[in-house]
C-alpha cells in the first residue's frame, strides 16, 4: 500500500501541475500499467514488470481523478452577470471570526437579474462584517446578498502564496464582501438541520464552554483543545503556543483522536488478544472516535484523523499484528481517492507526516536507551517514551514546518514532554464540564489550563525559543526529508544489528 499511496500522490501532482495533460494519455497509461501488472503476475520470467505496472496504473488513475475534479470545478464556475441584483447563498460551514470580519464558504444557488431568477451551482468565499447577526449564523442558513462577486487574484509578494489557487483546490472560484445592511437571512429557508447537525452541535458546545464560568482566555483555550474552535483564542496565546512548539494542541487532529482511542483502549485492559476480544475493543474505540468527531462539529482535520485511526484499528482487529506503515498508507489512499485535492491541504500533510515520523522513528529512538525494568524506573520509562514520541513527530513534520512556516521551536521537547501527557486529562475534564456543568469540574479545568499556559509562557520566554526566518524552499525541504530518511534507515540498521 505504500507503493500505491506514493504512485497515487505522483499522479495527483502530475494532474495538477503538468499543463495540458491529455485525458487519452492518462487512459492509455492506465491500460498499459494494468497489462504490465497482469503479465508480471502471470509469467515468472517477467515478474519485475508488476511493480512498474502498479505505479503506472495508479499514477494514471490519480491524474484522472485530479483532472476530473478540476473539470467539475470549472463546470460549476458560472459567469455571474454584471447587472445582477441579488445573490442567494447557502452557508456550507459556520462563519469563523477573523481579525476584521467573519468568513465562510457558501454555495451560490442562484442570481436575481432584472427580476429574473438564474439558477447557479458554484462555491464562494463570503466575508461579513463583525456584527451580532453574523455571529449567530449557522451552517445551512440561506442568505440574500446585495453585493458584487469577484474572482480572487491575491498573491503574496513576500511568500508567493497564491490565494486563488488555494481556493480553487477547495472548489471555490468566487469571493464577496457584503457590508452591513447589504445581506439578510432568509427566514424559514435554512437547510435540513440533520445535514448541519455536526457544525451546529459544535456551536452549542462552544457556547456552553463560554458560559461555564471559565475566564474568557481559558474558555478560548478549552474550545480549541476540545473542539478545534480557535476563533476565541487571542493572537498572543496562539503565538505563545507556537513559540513553545505545542501549537498542535490548539488544532483537533491525530493527537487528540489518538489519545482518545488510547484512553478507551486502556480502560478495556481486561480484554485479551483473541479475535472476538480484539473486535469488541476495536468497536468501542471506533464508537468513541466517531462520537468525538461529532462533538468537534465534523471538522475536516478531525474526520481525517478519524478515518486514519479507524483503518488502523480495523487492521488491528482483523489481523492482530497489523503493519502501521501499511495502515497509514491505506488510509491516505482511501482519503485521496475520495478527495484528491486533500494532498495540497497543509493540515493533511502535517497530520500524515507526524504519524509517519512516529511510525518510522519511534521504535528506533526508543531502542537507543534500554531503561531498566522495575517500578522505580516507571517514571523514567514514561518520560523517555514521551521524548521519543515528540522527537519522532517533530522529525516527521520538520521539512513541512521549514517550508511553510520558516521557523523551528528550539525547546519543543520541554513543552511537549510536560504538556502532551496532560492532553488526555484536559480532554476528559473538558468533556466533564460539558456533560455536568458542575463548578468543581470547571475549577479543575481552569487549574489545568493555568498550568499549561504557565509552561508555554515560560518556555516561549526563553532565549532563542524560536529560530525564525529560515530560508527554505521546496528543494531544501526535500533535502531535509532525504537526510531524515537516511537517519531513519541508519537507526533501523543499528536496531536490527542489535
Amino acid at each position: 500500500m505504500v507503493h500505491v499511496a506514493l504512485a497515487l500522490m505522483a499522479g495527483i501532482l502530475a494532474g495538477e501541475y503538468v499543463a495540458g495533460m491529455p485525458l487519452a494519455a492518462c487512459c492509455a497509461a492506465m491500460a498499459a500499467g494494468l497489462v504490465l501488472m497482469f503479465v508480471g503476475n502471470g509469467f515468472s520470467k517477467v515478474q519485475w514488470a508488476s511493480l512498474p505496472g502498479l505505479w503506472l496504473a495508479v499514477a494514471a488513475m490519480g491524474c484522472l481523478l485530479t483532472l476530473n475534479v478540476n473539470q467539475q470545478v470549472y463546470r460549476q464556475s458560472i459567469t455571474i452577470p454584471d447587472e445582477y441584483d441579488v445573490l442567494q447563498l447557502r452557508l456550507l460551514e459556520v462563519p469563523r471570526e477573523g481579525s476584521r470580519s467573519y468568513k465562510a464558504t457558501a454555495q451560490i444557488e442562484g442570481v436575481f437579474a432584472d427580476t429574473l431568477w438564474m439558477p447557479a451551482d458554484c462555491k464562494m468565499m463570503l466575508y461579513l462584517p463583525k456584527e451580532e447577526n453574523a455571529a449567530h449564523l449557522e451552517k445551512g442558513n440561506r442568505l440574500l446578498v446585495f453585493s458584487k462577486a469577484n474572482r480572487p487574484d491575491y498573491i503574496d509578494s513576500a511568500t508567493g502564496f497564491d490565494y486563488a489557487r488555494y481556493l480553487r483546490r477547495k472548489g471555490v472560484l468566487w469571493q464577496c464582501y457584503a457590508p452591513k445592511g447589504y445581506w439578510q437571512l432568509c427566514e424559514g429557508m435554512s437547510e435540513d438541520r440533520n445535514k448541519a447537525l455536526f457544525a451546529n452541535l459544535q456551536q452549542k458546545m462552544v457556547r456552553q464552554l463560554r458560559n461555564s464560568g471559565l475566564p474568557e482566555r481559558h474558555a478560548g483555550i478549552a474550545e480549541a483543545l476540545l473542539l478545534g474552535w480557535r476563533s476565541d483564542v487571542d493572537d498572543e496565546t496562539q503565538q505563545q503556543f507556537r513559540e513553545a512548539g505545542v501549537t498542535h494542541l490548539l488544532c483537533v487532529s491525530g493527537l487528540h483522536v489518538g489519545l482518545l482511542a488510547g484512553i478507551v483502549g486502556m480502560m478495556m485492559f481486561f480484554l485479551g488478544r483473541r479475535l472476538w476480544q480484539r473486535i469488541v475493543k476495536g468497536m468501542v474505540q471506533l464508537g468513541a472516535i466517531w462520537m468525538y468527531v461529532m462533538l468537534t462539529g465534523g471538522a475536516p482535520s478531525t474526520v481525517r484523523a478519524g478515518v486514519m485511526f479507524s483503518l488502523m484499528l480495523a487492521g488491528d482487529m482483523l489481523m492482530g499484528r497489523s503493519n502501521s506503515l501499511n495502515n497509514l498508507a491505506t488510509s491516505a489512499v482511501v482519503m485521496l481517492m475520495a478527495k484528491p485535492m486533500l494532498l495540497f491541504d497543509v493540515g493533511f500533510q502535517l497530520s500524515y507526516s507526524a504519524v509517519l515520523g512516529i511510525v518510522v522513528f519511534y521504535r528506533s529512538l526508543e531502542s537507543l536507551w534500554s531503561v531498566p525494568s522495575g517500578p522505580r524506573w516507571w517514571l523514567v520509562r514514561k518520560v523517555w517514551g514521551w521524548i521519543c514520541l515528540s522527537t519522532s513527530a517533530q522529525a516527521g513534520t520538520l521539512p513541512l514546518m521549514l517550508l511553510y512556516f520558516h521557523q523551528f521551536p528550539l525547546y519543543f521537547l520541554v513543552a511537549n514532554v510536560t504538556i502532551v501527557p496532560m492532553a488526555g486529562l484536559l480532554l476528559a475534564t473538558s468533556m466533564a464540564v460539558l456533560a455536568t456543568g458542575w463548578a468543581g469540574t470547571t475549577w479543575l479545568l481552569q487549574g489545568e489550563i493555568s498550568i499549561v499556559e504557565w509552561i508555554t509562557h515560560r518556555v516561549s520566554q526563553w532565549p532563542y525559543a524560536v529560530i525564525e526566518n529560515i530560508d527554505c524552499g521546496p528543494l531544501q525541504a526535500l533535502v531535509v526529508a532525504w537526510v531524515l530518511l537516511v537517519a531513519a534507515w541508519m537507526l533501523g540498521m543499528r536496531k536490527h544489528r542489535e
